[in-house]
C-alpha cells in the first residue's frame, strides 16, 4: 500500500504523534495488515505511549489467535519484544538542531517523605544496603521483610533507607499502603494496588485488564527489564504481597509487616529483618535473617 510507505516516511521525519489517529483508522479498516499495525505500534512507542503500543499488539494477538487460529508474523512478534524491553534501536536519534526530544518510559516516584527525626538503626540500614550487592538467586528479585510489633519504627526505617538509596533504582520507586492492620479500613487488595501501580507506570485506565492475573502479568512485563524499588507498607500476610512482586533480577521489594511473612521466605526467598526497640542490642545480621536480641 502506498499509504504505508508515506506513513513510514512520516515516522522517519519524527511525525509520530501526528499519524497515530490516521493509523488507527487504517488498522480498523484493514485489520489483517500487520505492517499497518507495526507502524501504529512504532508511532505510539515513539510518542511516549509505550503502553498503548503493547495494548495494540495484545488486541491484534487475541483477535488473530481466537478468530483466525494463527499467530502474528515474526516481524510483528519481534517488534513486540523490542517494545517490551524498551529496545533503544526503536528510538530515533536525538536531533539537537530541531530540538526534537526522545522520550522514555514513565518513571514513577511515589515514595512518601521520610521522617526528619530518624536516628539510630545503623546496623539495620547496613543490612538493607547489603541486599543490593548480590547474594540472591540468578534471575530472581530480592525481597526484604522488615517485621516487628506496632510502633517499632518499621516504616520509618524502610522510608529512610529508600530515600538514601533512591538513586540506585533509576527506573522508579513504587509505594503502596497495604493497611494490613488498620482498624478503620479493610486491607488494600492486590488488585487495587496493581491498578495504582499500572497507572503510575503510564498505563491508561481503559487499558488496565479486569482479570487479576492479567493485571499482574502486565505489571511484571512492564518491570521485567527495569530496576525499580517497590515499598509495600503494613502487609497483612504473604498472600497480599505475592501478586505485587515484579519480575526480573534488577528490582528490590521491601515489605513491612507485624507478621513474619514466612510464606514469602518459603516460596519467594525473602529475607527477614526483625526489629526490637532501640534500647536493646541488635546482633549482627546472619545470612538471610536478622534476629532481635532478647537478652
Amino acid at each position: 500500500m502506498a499509504v504505508e510507505e508515506r506513513v513510514a516516511a512520516d515516522l522517519e521525519l519524527g511525525r509520530h504523534a501526528e499519524v497515530i489517529g490516521e493509523l488507527r483508522r487504517l488498522v480498523d479498516d484493514h485489520p489483517f495488515r500487520e505492517r499497518l499495525l507495526s507502524l501504529l505500534m512504532l508511532a505510539q512507542y515513539r510518542s511516549a505511549r509505550r503502553i498503548d503500543a503493547l495494548v495494540s499488539y495484545r488486541r491484534f494477538h487475541r483477535y488473530a489467535t481466537e478468530e483466525l487460529g494463527i499467530d502474528p508474523g515474526p516481524e510483528l512478534r519481534q517488534l513486540h519484544e523490542q517494545v517490551l524491553r524498551d529496545d533503544p534501536a526503536l528510538r530515533l536519534p536525538t536531533r539537537t538542531q530541531s530540538g526534537r526530544q526522545v522520550y522514555g518510559p514513565v518513571i514513577p516516584a511515589q515514595l512518601p517523605a521520610a521522617t526528619s527525626a530518624f536516628a539510630g538503626r545503623d546496623v539495620e540500614l547496613a543490612w538493607l544496603d547489603g541486599l543490593q550487592h548480590g547474594g540472591g538467586v540468578e534471575g530472581a528479585i530480592t525481597v526484604a521483610g522488615v517485621v516487628g510489633p506496632a510502633g517499632i519504627g518499621k516504616t520509618a526505617l524502610a522510608l529512610t533507607w529508600a530515600h538514601r538509596n533512591a538513586g540506585a533504582f533509576p527506573d522508579g520507586h513504587l509505594f503502596a499502603a497495604l493497611r494490613g492492620f488498620d482498624p478503620g479500613h479493610e486491607p488494600t487488595s492486590p488488585a487495587e494496588v496493581l491498578t495504582q501501580f499500572l497507572l503510575a507506570l503510564g498505563v491508561p485506565a481503559e487499558a488496565i485488564p479486569f482479570d487479576l492475573n492479567e493485571r499482574a502479568g502486565l505489571y511484571r512485563s512492564l518491570l521485567a527489564e527495569r530496576r525499580v524499588l517497590v515499598l509495600l507498607d503494613d502487609a497483612r500476610d504473604s498472600e497480599q504481597v505475592r501478586p505485587l512482586l515484579p519480575a526480573g533480577s534488577g528490582s528490590l521489594v521491601v515489605v513491612t509487616s507485624r507478621r513474619r511473612l514466612d510464606g514469602l521466605v518459603a516460596r519467594g526467598g525473602a529475607r527477614l529483618l526483625a526489629l526490637t526497640t532501640l534500647s536493646r542490642g541488635i546482633r549482627s545480621p546472619g545470612p538471610g535473617l536478622l534476629l532481635a536480641d532478647t537478652k
